[in-house]
């Protein structure tokens, strides 16, 4: 044994010395260290050279597969089960896999592990970068995060998102914690998981503990709300100008419904969020985009997720408002269906419904440099429904509200018992401030049950600045240039009607 592991340890230095002297000789010949092993090196780009050329081999691969599954097809598309069985001939056995993925789909390649998309003209990518986290499910990433604003909890992929809200959900409200959104993320898509298959959460989310976490988050019930009935987020949530696409939430029993149920005091803020909340039941109080229920501060937040079927409230942005908030620099183009049927309904392009608590009276509410463009229909059998602009209905005396430099071009919509609808507010009181806000003129007034100043009636040719001197976006950035507010500027690009000036 001791003859070997000299004679080891003698190969180790021959080698040694041979690349010594390698490296010597090149640099004689004038070739340096940092042009070896530099980031554009000669190492380097031969490791280039060979990932590319692995790469490209990959793709002939599949191109001449996809033109044979597609010639297999009577309709000339590319199929699952075709496009496995012309890899598996030229690629060989298990060596790719070919998963559906919505609208692709993907080909995984397993030794080098990359994933190319394919679509049903036979269209394919370049390769697609797939998450793949050791800590998925784990917001502190194996410790390294503690939540604080120096070190945020983590959200890189869909298990931390489920992860967050069960944590919510069980009694942990992350008071004063920081969470940052680290990429976008889109619930049809794999490669916003880290495993799409996983049935661990599925008894979480309502399955019977065999169903893959993707299929249950986009074909079963769905995601679960971050906070319930029972338990708020208190914590700071930092979009990080990413975005949650495809949110799916169909929920029987809940009685708050929205990407986060119930909040109290927490801080979201440069977050984009589009999906679908619907629901059967007529227990619920409150739906919303962004929140349900409950109150903080919420500040450049995008939103657009079509609400159906709510029984009783609903916000684009906010369902019910219960205390101190403001909403700063914020849209809505949610679509909001309130079907009413057991007691009354309101809908409000921002927010639902502001109402006071046993433990918060006076409630302050400010709405700053928002704007709605999503319809609201309210449907009621057997009491009143309330449809308003930025605000539903606000439900006491003393509340304070602000609205300043909004607004609204959504319709306004009501089956029966239509009672109350305003440009901007649905049902209001005398002690309410609006200034600089607009709405659209299908709305009688700017607040429905009273006559209110601050608000103009504009056509949709003034929206675009063609009656008049100046357009909507002329007008709402002057006010926020003129009152010298840091608040997200107006751009007319493309659209019909002003939208944020993107910052991501």
């Amino acid at each position: 044994m001791l003859e070997f592991m000299n004679l080891k340890g003698k190969k180790g230095i021959t080698i040694l010395a041979l690349a010594i002297t390698i490296i010597i000789l090149l640099i004689l010949a004038g070739i340096s260290i940092s042009a070896l092993t530099g980031d554009n090196g000669l190492i380097a780009n031969a490791g280039n050279a060979k990932e590319q050329a692995e790469i490209d081999n990959e793709k002939e691969v599949l191109n001449i597969a996809t033109t044979q599954a597609m010639g297999k097809d009577k309709y000339g598309d590319v199929r699952q089960t075709e496009l496995q069985t012309a890899l598996d001939s030229n690629a060989g056995n298990g060596k790719t896999e070919v998963i559906d993925n919505e609208d692709t789909l993907v080909v995984k390649f397993v030794d080098s592990r990359r994933y190319y998309e394919v679509d049903s003209n036979g269209n394919t990518s370049n390769p697609v970068e797939a998450i793949e986290d050791e800590y998925a499910g784990d917001l502190t990433k194996g410790g390294r995060c503690n939540g604080t604003e120096e070190k945020p909890y983590e959200i890189n992929c869909i298990e931390d998102l489920v992860t967050f809200s069960r944590d919510v959900n069980t009694g942990n409200n992350y008071s004063g914690k920081y969470i940052k959104l680290m990429r976008t993320l889109d619930f049809n898509s794999i490669f916003s998981y880290n495993n799409y298959d996983t049935t661990i959460y599925d008894v979480y989310l309502g399955g019977d503990g065999n169903i893959g976490l993707k299929e249950e988050l986009t074909k079963g019930k769905g995601f679960k709300s971050i906070g319930n009935a029972n338990n708020s987020f208190k914590g700071i949530f930092i979009g990080n100008n990413k975005a949650i696409q495809n949110m799916y939430i169909y929920n029987e029993t809940a009685a708050y419904q929205g990407f986060f149920g119930r909040i109290n005091n927490a801080m979201i803020m440069d977050l984009k969020l589009n999906g679908q909340i619907d629901s059967i039941s007529y227990i619920g109080r409150a739906f919303g985009g962004i929140a349900g229920y409950g109150c903080g501060t919420l500040i450049n937040c995008d939103v657009s997720v079509e609400i159906l079927n709510a029984p009783t409230v609903a916000g684009g942005i906010i369902g019910t408002v219960i205390g101190d908030t403001e909403i700063i620099s914020c849209s809505s183009s949610s679509p909001l269906i309130i079907n009413a049927n057991n007691w009354f309904g309101a809908g409000g392009g921002i927010i639902g419904c502001i109402e006071q608590s046993a433990e918060n009276k006076n409630i302050k509410v400010n709405i700053f440099n928002c704007s709605n463009i999503g319809n609201i229909t309210v449907n009621t059998n057997m009491s009143t429904s309330i449809a308003g602009g930025i605000i539903g209905r606000i439900a006491q005396e003393n509340n304070i509200v602000t609205i300043q430099n909004c607004y609204n071009i959504g319709e306004l919509k009501g089956a029966n018992y239509i009672v109350y609808k305003g440009g901007i507010i649905g049902y209001g009181l005398e002690s309410i401030n609006i200034e600089n806000c607009y709405y659209l003129n299908n709305a009688t007034n700017a607040v429905g049950n009273i006559s209110k100043d601050g608000a103009i009636a504009i056509t949709e040719l003034q929206v675009q600045g063609q009656d008049d001197e100046l357009n909507l976006t002329e007008k709402l950035n002057l006010y926020i240039d003129d009152n010298e507010m840091n608040w997200r500027k107006w751009r007319e690009e493309n659209t019909k009607y002003p939208i944020f000036v993107d910052e991501s």
